[in-house]
């Protein structure tokens, strides 16, 4: 391929030396090569043109986009801003900065930037890039009204065209995922628990619902008690920005039926995400809530900020009224260091500041201390290898407060495990584990799930 487009090239020079713009059909030549999958000839071109121009912002965009597909990130990202401070509309570097925006995890921004480039023309590179930008958001339906227009021209980019029409094409079916785990549960305070859980999710475009039914047995030190959980909950994508959630459900325990439910808004804005919620949750997890029947209706706003390709920044904020006519106010933030971050495998480092206040204590069944503080780091590794998978989330800090009028401190320890097999293309299977010495008390629990798709 390289000869042949090196032939090419001889014969335009040969056929009209005296008017053959050589810095332009050098240009053409280096992209035909990378458009090829010669990504170094490319390269030595561009790279002989920039020097013969410092000025030429044509060759340094083309320069930066082959950077980038080669994965040399830092020297792609230095080169497109420098090519956008001169020329804010050049495509090649405008679609770098819109990866590199959806590396970072800032989506709103990297729509944006790929937005302009289309506002310029059908390219098929940024129409492919948004493409599978919306199906993580699961906005099915605008992947779908981009792909309408793309027509695969550039060699480079078909292997990618052929996977996205491939995913695309599976989403006008009506899918189905089902799920189902058992899990037993033990702490210090004499509460114990077996869960059955069965889930069912039906998704078409951008729309899902999800069925959830959990059969449970509780005992503490005093009683023992069965119950029924069913919920339905139905999630839609109305575009690339915004997503909402509706659900309903009840609670059956010794024939008496108690009802919860709620919705939540997430907006996609720049920098990450804000998330918005309301709820009314049942409370029964011993014989004194039972006894006292206590719902809590909470309202949460929760923010999730992308500060670059490394940091992350988790803010939640939380006010609860319960049916006891107590009030709560929760605020936490969480900022993450990611050391290690591939396609299949994160490991990071997350701190944790977390503060709760009630307005009152009840000695009703629920944890609810006056003015608690805890300081918590956590390791966080999800790793993925062939068909193995796990996840290590160990963590370890310092909390205190105060209830019935006296104090108490301790060291909080503790962590989430996971470790899972995938058995085929759609089924999978997965061993859990959760415990720690927090918030007043040890727990554990152990779990196993399997889920098919």
């Amino acid at each position: 391929m390289v000869f042949a487009l090196l032939i090419f090239f001889v014969f335009e020079v040969s056929s009209s030396p005296d008017s053959f713009d050589y810095d332009y059909s050098l240009l053409e030549l280096a992209v035909k090569l990378y458009e090829e999958g010669e990504f170094e000839s490319s390269e030595l071109i561009l790279r002989t043109l920039i020097n013969d121009d410092s000025q030429n912002l044509i060759a340094k965009g083309h320069l930066a986009k082959l950077l980038y597909i080669r994965g040399s990130i830092d020297e792609a990202a230095k080169l497109s801003s420098e090519v956008l401070k001169l020329d804010p509309d050049n495509p090649e570097a405008l679609w770098v900065k819109g990866n590199l925006f959806y590396l970072n995890g800032d989506y709103f921004q990297s729509i944006k930037t790929l937005d302009k480039i289309l506002k310029q023309g059908d390219y098929f590179d940024a129409q492919l890039s948004k493409s599978h930008l919306l199906l993580e958001l699961n906005d099915v339906r605008g992947a779908h009204k981009i792909f309408s227009k793309m027509v695969p021209s550039e060699p480079l980019y078909l292997e990618n065209y052929y996977i996205l029409e491939s995913i695309l094409s599976d989403s006008k079916k009506f899918g189905f995922a089902l799920s189902g785990d058992y899990s037993m549960y033990s702490d210090e305070i004499g509460i114990s628990s077996n869960r059955f859980n069965l889930r069912a999710d039906f998704y078409f475009s951008n729309a899902r619902m999800q069925m959830d039914y959990t059969n449970m047995l509780i005992k503490d030190t005093s009683t023992q008690y069965s119950g029924n959980i069913l919920s339905l909950n139905f999630l839609y994508r109305l575009n690339a920005f915004i997503g909402i959630k509706a659900g309903r459900g009840i609670v059956v325990l010794d024939n008496e039926y108690r009802y919860f439910g709620g919705g939540t808004g997430d907006i996609l804005i720049p920098g990450g995400t804000l998330k918005l919620s309301f709820s009314r949750d049942v409370l029964f997890e011993n014989s004194e809530l039972m006894a006292n029947k206590i719902n809590v209706d909470r309202f949460r706003a929760g923010l999730n900020q992308k500060l670059s390709s490394v940091f992350e920044l988790n803010s939640v904020i939380e006010y609860r009224i319960y049916g006891d006519d107590n009030k709560a106010l929760e605020l936490s933030v969480s900022p993450i260091y990611y050391f290690y971050r591939k396609p299949n495998s994160i490991s990071g480092i997350e701190y944790r500041f977390k503060f709760m206040e009630y307005q009152r204590e009840t000695s009703h069944g629920y944890f609810d201390p006056n003015q608690f503080v805890s300081h918590r780091i956590k390791l966080l590794h999800d790793i993925q290898k062939g068909c193995l998978f796990y996840i290590a989330e160990p963590y370890l800090g310092f909390e205190y407060y105060t209830r019935s009028g006296f104090y108490y401190s301790a060291v909080s320890y503790g962590g989430y495990f996971s470790v899972g097999y995938k058995l085929s293309y759609n089924l999978l299977a997965e061993l859990n584990l959760d415990l720690g010495n927090s918030e007043g008390y040890k727990y554990y629990q152990l779990g196993i799930r399997i889920g098919y798709r």
